[in-house]
């Protein structure tokens, strides 16, 4: 069945006397976080207590980029931003794809969590993937995961009408559409990037360097301290294939792991596994300065967020640049593929295969 059409007015009144959890699709810059602020003031004006979740990793409101982020406000609202962020879940990267697991785990977690914390409306904001089969991936496995007891989609034409009815079906919840008003326009890549590096900056302005034993958090999602470390002669075999130095290497289950001066070429690369028989990951050491890490819960929330300052392979110690105060409670440490300097700057993002 497809979806109702509503006005933007209409849309606010009807989330503003919403309970439950209700899932916000729709593209980039169709106004879903307007909608969702102005809905949760028409809540608390109604005396409810409200949560938002804010799943959009590359423009989060609630949090800094690569993570997802919770707020619980008490009093009207400009914009999100403003709020305090109570918990947040760790993607480590400004895109959905690649991340699909990480980015419904999270959004299930401060569900959860906010809903544990007594919240009688939740508005779980989403990211602007909506076309193709991963958005359609990505948005049922997120209905499954958080039971929305309400789906709307908001959209300028019909370019989401089957995703509203494929994820209000998998989730067994009513659908509505709301139009996107002329007013909402769009935002530059320029105009996101630097948006990015502010709320990077803002977050890490108060950081400070620290060391942590690899034995204090186990390694998610990045290779280091995964398997056997490799003897010296296979070193030495990797570093005269590669023509650079190798610093430290490790045999897991799903290959051989060095960290090296430089990336190898491809054929360097293939030489090294036409010898080993091994699959060859090489990671240079550079890689792992500036990288988004996440020391994460036994319950899924960020304990702390840092960027790797590096790695000492010799003493098995990790570096961190982190605002948190201390790191208790974490179990994991969850790499992220997002590099980026304390001010924001962005370095680059390393592929799902690089650690």
């Amino acid at each position: 069945m497809q979806s109702d059409w509503r006005s933007w007015d209409d849309g606010v009144a009807l989330l503003g006397e919403a309970t439950g959890v209700v899932l916000i699709l729709g593209a980039i810059d169709t106004g879903k976080t307007t909608l969702a602020t102005q809905a949760a003031n028409g809540a608390l004006a109604r005396g409810h207590a409200v949560a938002l979740v804010d799943g959009d990793t590359g423009q989060s409101e609630l949090g800094p980029p690569g993570t997802i982020g919770l707020a619980r406000p008490e009093a009207p609202f400009a914009a999100p931003s403003e709020l305090r962020t109570r918990a947040l879940a760790f993607v480590g990267d400004i895109t959905p794809v690649g991340h699909l697991l990480s980015i419904v785990s999270g959004l299930e977690c401060l569900t959860r969590h906010a809903q544990s914390r007594g919240a009688e409306l939740i508005l779980v904001d989403t990211a602007g993937l909506v076309r193709g089969r991963i958005a359609e991936k990505l948005h049922v496995a997120t209905a499954a995961a958080i039971r929305p007891a309400l789906v709307v989609g908001l959209a300028r034409g019909s370019e989401i009408d089957r995703l509203i009815e494929l994820v209000a079906a998998a989730a067994g919840a009513p659908s509505l559409r709301v139009r996107t008003p002329e007013s909402v326009g769009y935002k530059t890549p320029l105009y996101r990037r630097a948006r990015r590096a502010k709320r990077l900056a803002a977050w890490f302005e108060s950081a400070r360097p620290i060391e942590v034993a690899a034995a204090q958090l186990v390694s998610f999602d990045g290779w280091p301290f995964t398997g056997t470390p490799l003897p010296p002669g296979v070193l030495r075999q990797a570093a005269a294939t590669f023509a650079c130095d190798v610093y430290y290497g490790e045999e897991t289950a799903d290959g051989f792991y060095f960290c090296v001066e430089a990336a190898p070429a491809p054929g360097q690369l293939a030489a090294l596994r036409d010898v080993l028989r091994q699959r060859i990951v090489a990671t240079p050491a550079e890689w792992f300065r500036y990288l988004l890490v996440g020391a994460v819960r036994d319950d899924g929330r960020v304990a702390a967020l840092g960027l790797l300052q590096g790695i000492n392979f010799e003493r098995r110690v990790y570096s961190l640049l982190t605002p948190a105060a201390s790191l208790a409670g974490a179990r994991l440490l969850h790499f992220g593929r997002l590099r980026a300097m304390p001010d924001g700057s962005e370095l680059g993002r390393l592929r799902p295969g690089d650690l």
